[in-house]
């Protein structure tokens, strides 16, 4: 007598239902999907493209202030060490969007020898022209690292041609040709803005201030 065969029982094998849900979580991504997600992430990356332009360009404003303000400091510490006269001298051009500022570092020197001669201490002395002058550095806002980056500098005082600190620390400014000591909690004033391809103003302004003293400051308005 034959026996009936006694039911199957797989305990590791999982069930029909089981084995078809497993097989749809891992059918992947489809292209359709990850076409979405790279319209999706570009969608973002076109919205935050124009703010991080705007933060830097604004970065550039703000090295051109700290580059001027720091022409300003080292005349200042140079003249002190060196026994000679300092001046940071100014021109100017343009104006609204298109104005533009070059500011030449310079030591007073005996003109015979404009490499080696000796310290001139009086800022009324030299005409701080090349022929008795020495450059040192230059902070230009239409050319080099500045050049075509929408940067318009504009002097509140364009009388006034160069910024002298003697080395015992005294500053005095050139005014239609005439040295003045300046008075007043501020005798100077630099301002930068940027400015887009439409002349619009972007950001905000830095100012570069010099105090009584000399010493410089950036603000931001």
């Amino acid at each position: 007598m034959r026996l009936p065969a006694e039911p199957r029982c797989d305990l590791g094998r999982p069930a029909p239902r089981a084995r078809a849900l497993r097989r749809g979580g891992d059918r992947g991504v489809t292209l359709i999907e990850l076409m979405a997600v790279v319209v999706i992430i570009g969608v973002f990356a076109a919205l935050a493209a124009p703010a991080i332009a705007g933060q830097v360009a604004d970065r550039h404003v703000t090295r051109a202030a700290e580059d001027i303000s720091g022409l300003f400091r080292v005349a200042r510490s140079r003249s002190a060490a060196s026994g000679a006269a300092h001046s940071v001298c100014v021109t100017h051009s343009g104006s609204g969007a298109t104005a533009t500022l070059r500011l030449e570092l310079r030591a007073a020197v005996d003109p015979t020898n404009l490499i080696w001669g000796a310290p001139v201490t009086s800022c009324m002395s030299p005409l701080w022209s090349n022929a008795d002058s020495k450059l040192l550095a230059a902070v230009d806002l239409s050319a080099g690292d500045y050049a075509n980056k929408g940067i318009a500098g504009v002097q509140t005082d364009p009388s006034v041609d160069c910024y002298c600190t003697t080395p015992g620390g005294t500053p005095w400014y050139r005014q239609n040709g005439v040295w003045v000591h300046p008075t007043g909690w501020m005798y100077a004033e630099f301002q930068l803005r940027r400015y887009d391809l439409a002349l619009v103003q972007r950001g905000a302004t830095r100012l570069v201030r010099l105090g009584p003293t000399g010493a410089p400051r950036v603000d931001v308005q």
